[in-house]
């Protein structure tokens, strides 16, 4: 097998990309100390080191972990998001010279795959979707690669997968899209070794993570039937229009010739690969509606192609596609994503609410340093506090750690941290109203202000498990 990429590509890379990349690094380490942690965030902080979770695979919370080690401070747990954009950047110029783009459409796609609303809005927090995003992309550009060039490239796009599953098993239903579509392009593409040892790979990389989720019965099928259920309607209903804002609005056309013009034309087979995955995760997500964003990440390379198709056009005199105009298009396009995205607007309440409309991810960043008063208000120097939010438990061991205070959950991965210690705890959240039988003496409390946009939450001091630690824990478990 080749290079990955040859050292000629890899220079003619630097040259287009380095700037982008530099560009959206900068202004993402800019901005990481602004708004506050993210809900996730602040639970990867609080989980130790472990090989295997319930909801998850380990690979973000261990980097989560190794940040908060090295320093307390927000941008350096923040780091790993950054680069991970950073590297978006170089990958989206990768995937344009793939496809057999100019040095001008490989900045084109640099460009646009480090500024736009989806690789900024997780490259500013650090989640399991932020290393997602760039697994997804560098599977898609060798994908591409294997049926452009030699079918020696599938045994990459196995490592990379497997060991993406170490971070989110959703790799996997990506790597069933690619092979449908690319069955689809070529009936043959997958009848060879190199397919077949690009399989034996995932399962050799990333097959622990999921022989425990087999072990255990498939815990994140669970989480996952729980979002689908809360969310179902508004995910069919929007899957689409909000792929479209995560590309972003402005390089929709672009978006769009990437997707639809490949079919129009011969001699564009490969190209159609991306299209024809986009439409896999869209039907997928459609049939199983846990989350908006996941077709996301399948959908980004779709600008790869509409910007090779267009600068092929305007080579041939296209005049709509002129380049000043097309730079236009990227940077107005840019700007408004780092508006919707970052921190970069001021903070009063009015111009907070506007942007959490747009980005719902800003009231997942605010509010958690009121998680304070949960102590104030429970009148307790030595305070132990059991929540079922996982986002609140990770906020209370933030801002009140080192100030003798224990905190638990029964939420996802945290409830195997259990049982408290103490006879006494402060009950956060809906359990405060549901739990308290379970208890010899409860005494409600009134309740903090709203923590990060959301209602008052519910509070009572307890005493005392009527059955004991060891029959009550089981019942504040919770994955969802």
């Amino acid at each position: 097998m080749t290079g990955c990429p040859r050292a000629g590509e890899a220079r003619g890379l630097l040259r287009v990309s380095w700037l982008p990349a530099a560009m959206v690094l900068v202004v993402l380490l800019l901005a990481s100390p602004w708004w506050g942690p993210h809900g996730d965030e602040l639970y990867f902080r609080m989980l130790p080191a472990q090989w295997w979770y319930e909801d998850q695979p380990p690979l973000t919370v261990w980097l989560s972990g190794l940040a908060a080690h090295a320093s307390d401070q927000l941008w350096v747990q923040r780091i790993p998001a950054a680069v991970s954009a950073s590297l978006g950047a170089v990958v989206g110029a990768w995937g344009a010279q793939t496809l057999g783009g100019s040095s001008r459409s490989q900045r084109l796609a640099a460009w646009s795959s480090a500024f736009t609303v989806y690789p900024l809005l997780i490259g500013h927090v650090f989640v399991t979707a932020t290393l997602d995003l760039l697994a997804w992309q560098v599977v898609i550009v060798l994908s591409l690669r294997a049926l452009r060039e030699s079918p020696t490239w599938w045994v990459a796009v196995g490592a990379v997968a497997g060991v993406s599953c170490w971070n989110k098993l959703l790799v996997l239903v990506l790597l069933a899209a690619v092979a449908i579509a690319a069955v689809l392009i070529s009936p043959r593409a997958l009848m060879n070794r190199w397919a077949l040892s690009g399989a034996a790979v995932v399962g050799l990389i990333g097959g622990p993570q999921l022989l425990a989720q087999a072990v255990h019965g498939f815990p994140m099928s669970v989480v996952a039937r729980t979002l689908a259920g809360e969310h179902a309607a508004s995910v069919r209903l929007l899957v689409l229009p909000m792929l479209v804002v995560l590309v972003g609005p402005g390089l929709f056309a672009v978006w769009r010739t990437g997707l639809v013009q490949p079919w129009s034309r011969p001699g564009n087979e490969e190209m159609r690969l991306v299209s024809l995955v986009v439409i896999v995760m869209l039907v997928w997500t459609v049939v199983i509606p846990s989350q908006l964003y996941y077709p996301a990440g399948a959908a980004l390379p779709g600008l790869w192609v509409g910007w090779v198709l267009l600068d092929r056009a305007w080579q041939q005199g296209a005049k709509p596609w002129r380049p000043r105009r097309t730079r236009a298009r990227v940077v107005a396009n840019g700007v408004a994503s780092v508006m919707i995205c970052l921190p970069v607007l001021p903070t009063s309440a009015v111009v907070t609410r506007l942007v959490s409309r747009v980005n719902p991810m800003v009231s997942d960043q605010l509010g958690w340093a009121d998680t304070a008063q949960i102590v104030d208000l429970a009148r307790g120097s030595e305070t132990t506090v059991v929540t079922d939010s996982y986002p609140v438990a990770g906020a209370v061991d933030y801002y009140l750690r080192g100030k003798g205070v224990r905190v638990y959950s029964g939420h996802n991965a945290l409830w195997s941290l259990g049982p408290p210690a103490s006879q006494r705890v402060v009950l956060v959240g809906p359990i405060a109203r549901t739990m308290t039988d379970w208890f010899v003496s409860c005494q409600p409390v009134s309740a903090p202000p709203a923590m990060s946009g959301r209602s008052p939450v519910m509070m009572a001091i307890c005493d005392t498990p009527r059955r004991g630690w060891a029959r009550t824990w089981p019942q504040f478990r919770r994955l969802g």
